[in-house]
């Protein structure tokens, strides 16, 4: 993940790009990732600083890709990022 710091002047949510190379498996694949990571943003969007863009860029995984496996990698990214605390 990648994070980018726009000015506060600029008065837009926090965003979300997606770059997820075919190296990570099959189209199915790749677009259930990114369904996934949708979700999670979509329902944290508020609670992200308005400020943030962030790039995500995955790597294929050896679990299943669900919303309740990538959730805690996703929280763990955004927390180390110092972009807040996840439960």
């Amino acid at each position: 993940m990648r994070i980018l710091r726009r000015p506060a002047t600029a008065a837009q949510p926090a965003r979300l790009a997606l770059a997820i190379p075919r190296a990570y498996g099959s189209a199915v694949a790749r677009n259930r990732l990114k369904r996934v990571l949708r979700e999670i943003f979509r329902l944290h969007k508020l609670r992200l600083p308005p400020d943030v863009d962030m790039v995500f860029s995955a790597r294929p995984l050896a679990v299943d890709v669900s919303v309740r496996t990538i959730r805690p990698l996703v929280y763990d990214l955004w927390q180390r990022a110092g972009l807040g605390v996840f439960s």
